[in-house]
């Protein structure tokens, strides 16, 4: 739905050969898109998350249970993957914020005097 590249085709003999031609025609069960499966653990944590809720306090409390998704049928790959996700993305909000503060434009000057 949302990809925006063709598909590719890893048909191993694309080619139809006539007596004096041959033809492009590859098979369309050797079809596949040109993106990676999305991860069922990030689609849960898109899921589960409110508008309402910052993202920073979402990810942290999800990351403390997401070894549990085991046992829902997840693969490790898939909440290994997803676990390093969240903390790149939790980290990136961190230091997107103690940036903020440190370019924060203090006054110094005294008002009293």
């Amino acid at each position: 739905m949302f990809a925006s590249r063709p598909r590719f085709n890893d048909d191993p003999e694309p080619f139809i050969q006539y007596v004096d031609h041959r033809v492009h025609c590859p098979r369309p069960e050797f079809d596949r898109p040109q993106h990676n499966p999305t991860n069922g653990v990030l689609a849960l944590f898109r899921k589960q998350r409110g508008p309402w809720a910052p993202l920073y306090a979402h990810i942290d409390g999800f990351r403390n249970g997401i070894r549990r998704l085991a046992s829902e049928g997840f693969t490790i790959a898939e909440i290994e993957h997803a676990d390093r996700v969240l903390r790149r993305l939790r980290n990136l909000i961190r230091s997107a914020a103690i940036e903020e503060l440190l370019t924060l434009d203090y006054d110094t000057t005294d008002k009293e005097n």
